[in-house]
């Protein structure tokens, strides 16, 4: 009797594309295949067929592929739907990535991407992105701001680039403050040790990363624990995610974070919360089905804080359009945002690098880019500056940082942006210019002023440096620029944030009495707790339609 002949497995690949070896043995099964013979008619296919060495998805299941079907976009759908098949944690990281417009803060990627710092039977969040860069699905590159930051490469669905990704995580910044200011407020947070995450150190509870944490003592979440005097806190955390509508595919790894906390019996009760501007249905029916907190920002704050938050991310993502065509919307909406209590620090670089901008253009430049971006070939170095302007088709460069400072100008900033970023911005410059060589400055500006030491670096490296133009600018020589430029906005904005009698300045001077009062709240404390002993655990070009809805926010506050 004549052996039966199945399909060949290159044969399925090439009709049915690349896929899970199980879909493959599937179809083999159904041409009469005994499980075990179809996993032998794979095997016996090596090495006319490929299959994926980078990533092992659950239950042993290989990804298959033919050759020239390696790094084409039906690879990469496929692969990206294998891994939301299987619920697979790598799919879980790109999906975060993807919903953030493709780029993070290094730190941050072990707060979005759901998996533990290090844990027994669970990929750590190192080894989860050391596998999807050997699979060439990110980039981790330094970054001067960020430390490093995480990259989705472009053939990736779903990359908007790093405008995008800042101006999401300022909107977050400032809920993020707003809702730490809440849990100290109400006492839902112990009010000295709420943590809010920065582009250094996550805050971490049990063995994940947060974007907030707290340690809680209202009465649900505290218990006591055998052996022990007194009682154990319980804690707060929370994730924020804004700029976009949550599905369930977004939440997964928040829940994924906080089932595997739970499901560990030694964990401390603890609350846990996720905001964001809106949540589909699934999501939403998800969250509250495990007892999570699913937060707007229109309930935790207002209607008109949630629409500015909102607001804020389309004027920053297309910034060279705001600053230059609509400053009393910048105005507008910043002043709105100010009224946030924490805002102010958060907001004034964004803002500064806006103003200077604005000035610029009104001064015959044209704005290349704010927060700009450009790869240094040579190295794989990514550098950024804040304001990049040129003019004569691009034979005249200004390079601009930005840096809207409380506190003096350091000598160390100055060298380092002089002696490290100087080149390699140049370097970036310079590239693809066919031997024409463009009239390049580099300008520092500030909103404070420079330290004596600073000065007399600048002054040096500026007499010393003939290839291209340095110059500097400070506090003192704003005011002239703002009235030279014959502009409403120029000199209202610098007046009424970053000058003396700024709201800024009110609000640190507010933030500093806070401070003051918390010192003398925890030394009240400590007195009881001799009593009472607590045990805490560690923890561009843009039409005027892409506008529509910023606009009719900005006359909603009129």
């Amino acid at each position: 009797m004549a052996a039966r002949r199945y399909t060949p497995v290159s044969q399925i690949l090439r009709h049915g594309g690349p896929q899970l070896s199980s879909a493959v043995a599937l179809q083999l099964i159904r041409e009469g295949a005994s499980p075990s013979n179809a996993r032998k008619l794979i095997q016996r296919s090596f090495p006319e067929i490929k299959r994926l060495s980078e990533i092992t998805f659950p239950h042993r299941e290989r990804f298959l592929y033919l050759p020239e079907q390696h790094d084409t976009p039906p690879f990469w759908e496929s692969l990206f739907l294998a891994f939301r098949s299987t619920n697979s944690v790598y799919g879980h990281a790109i999906d975060a990535l993807r919903i953030r417009g493709g780029s993070v803060p290094g730190e941050y990627f072990g707060i979005i991407s759901g998996s533990p710092i290090k844990l027994r039977g669970h990929l750590s969040v190192d080894r989860v992105r050391e596998a999807l860069q050997r699979l060439g699905v990110l980039n981790v590159t330094p970054h001067p701001e960020w430390a490093s930051v995480i990259t989705l490469k472009p053939h990736v669905p779903g990359v908007h680039g790093l405008g995008m990704s800042r101006a999401r995580m300022l909107a977050e910044d400032i809920a993020a403050d707003a809702t730490m200011n809440f849990l100290q407020r109400t006492g839902l947070g112990s009010y000295g040790k709420v943590k809010v995450r920065n582009f250094i150190e996550a805050p971490t509870f049990g063995a994940f990363k947060w974007d907030i944490t707290a340690p809680c003592y209202v009465s649900p979440l505290r218990r006591y624990a055998k052996g022990q005097k007194g009682f154990q806190n319980g804690f707060l955390v929370a994730d924020v995610l804004l700029g976009a509508e949550l599905g369930l595919e977004h939440v997964k790894p928040f829940l994924m974070k906080t089932e595997i906390m739970r499901s560990n019996p030694k964990t401390a009760l603890f609350l846990s919360l996720l905001i964001a501007d809106k949540f589909s249905k699934e999501a939403l029916r998800a969250g509250k089905a495990v007892g999570h907190l699913m937060l707007t920002t229109e309930t935790l704050f207002t209607r008109e804080i949630a629409e500015a938050l909102k607001a804020l991310i389309e004027v920053l993502t297309k910034a060279a359009t705001a600053a230059a065509d609509y400053p009393e919307l910048v105005y507008d909406l910043f002043d709105q945002l100010s009224s946030i209590e924490g805002s102010a620090s958060s907001m004034q670089g964004p803002l500064f690098e806006l103003w200077l901008a604005r000035y610029l253009f009104l001064d015959g430049w044209s704005i290349r880019g704010i927060g700009h971006r450009m790869k240094v070939w040579e190295t794989g170095e990514t550098v950024e500056v804040d304001v990049l302007v040129d003019q004569a088709n691009g034979m005249r460069i200004r390079a601009c940082e930005a840096k809207a400072h409380a506190s003096l100008v350091s000598l160390g900033e100055i060298k380092d942006w002089i002696t490290r970023q100087i080149p390699r911005i140049k370097a970036a410059l310079l590239q693809n210019r066919d031997g024409r060589t463009p009239d390049l400055v580099f300008e520092f500006w500030t909103t404070s002023s420079f330290s004596p030491e600073a000065l007399e670096f600048l002054e040096t490296a500026a007499r010393r440096t003939k290839a291209y133009g340095i110059k500097w600018f400070d506090r003192t020589q704003l005011p002239t620029f703002a009235e030279k430029a014959g502009d409403t906005y120029l000199p209202k904005i610098l007046n009424d944030f970053f000058l003396r009698n700024s709201t800024s300045a009110r609000l640190l001077q507010m933030q500093r009495r806070r401070s003051q009062l918390a010192h003398l709240s925890s030394r009240k404390m400590s007195q009881s707790e001799v009593q009472v002993p607590l045990k805490v655990e560690n923890q561009e070009g843009f039409a005027e339609s892409d506008f529509a809805d910023v606009i009719q926010f900005g006359s909603d506050l009129n």
